[in-house]
């Protein structure tokens, strides 16, 4: 099995989606992207060529075979080429019992006190695991296939961002990222596709969400209720309940006399309450009073 810094992206973006992932390696055609996506990349292609331009003397890696890619880019981290650009790399790794091959294409290797910092280039403003958890796990990704191929492990991780700074990510433990990759492997070599309910925030700009949405509609997915979030949804579908007619039919069957007698019931309860607001409201009688002070001081309450 083969795994990419590409399949982290599909993973966790526009949100985290394992079915995404499992459609995406299976060869499932997705819609069409947005005008606004495609704007949206263009400017990420532009702000990458701007950085590129800044170094002057960076060595171009970008055109080529994968296999002519990647042996250039062992060949100039052994000569010290001060700025790589577009390295290609490609590892194995032991996944869950498994040994899977591993691929990324970093932007930017940049030389620096005798080791090679890692630098990708993104249009993101954020750079965080809550608003771009993808974008953590390619680097780490990266950083461990430049170890996989150099030996030694890069010494930074970065990320220059969309306002022109300079974020630093943390690396991860081997085990740890195994256990990601393991994650991934384990959905893309699925029998079946994984359990993801449709969510309106989750799924908005996805290439899946017509294909996705067409069917909760046609299954009647609890998911489709508006307030039932993720979490209930897996709840629900945990104590068999996948569609609104059986929770509306383990409503009926366990509420005694019926959701439409406690309907009723609340219905009547309603107009009783009402009743009795009128009446509270209402002004009193002057001749239930002696005092006709009172009396009109009632009727102003």
């Amino acid at each position: 099995m083969f795994l990419s810094s590409g399949d982290l992206y599909h993973r966790y973006r526009p949100a985290a989606c394992d079915l995404r992932l499992y459609l995406y390696r299976l060869g499932v055609e997705s819609g069409e992207s947005s005008p606004y996506e495609g704007v949206i990349r263009r400017l990420g292609q532009h702000h990458e060529r701007a950085h590129l331009a800044t170094f002057g003397n960076a060595l171009d890696l970008s055109a080529g075979t994968p296999a002519e890619r990647r042996q250039r880019t062992l060949n100039a981290i052994q000569d010290g080429v001060p700025v790589i650009y577009q390295p290609l790399f490609q590892g194995t790794a032991r996944l869950s019992g498994v040994d899977c091959d591993l691929g990324g294409a970093p932007d930017f290797l940049i030389r620096e006190n005798g080791g090679y910092v890692i630098r990708d280039v993104k249009l993101s403003r954020r750079i965080n695991g809550r608003d771009h958890p993808e974008i953590l796990w390619q680097l780490r990704l990266y950083g461990r296939l430049y170890e996989l191929a150099a030996g030694p492990p890069p010494l930074r991780l970065e990320v220059f961002t969309g306002t022109g700074e300079i974020v630093v990510v943390e690396p991860l433990d081997a085990p740890t990222l195994d256990a990601e990759l393991s994650g991934m492997a384990g959905v893309i070599g699925a029998d079946a596709p994984p359990f993801e309910p449709v969510g309106w925030s989750k799924c908005g700009r996805c290439g899946y969400q017509v294909r996705c949405w067409k069917e909760a509609e046609d299954t009647h997915s609890v998911a489709l209720i508006p307030k039932v979030d993720q979490g209930m949804v897996s709840a629900l579908r945990d104590a068999g309940i996948n569609s609104y007619d059986e929770l509306l039919a383990q409503i009926r069957c366990c509420r005694p006399g019926g959701v439409e007698a406690r309907v009723g019931r609340t219905a009547s309860q309603d107009r009783q309450r009402d009743r009795h607001r009128h009446s509270a409201l209402r002004p009193r009688s002057s001749h239930k009073h002696n005092d006709p002070d009172r009396a009109a001081t009632d009727s102003r309450v």
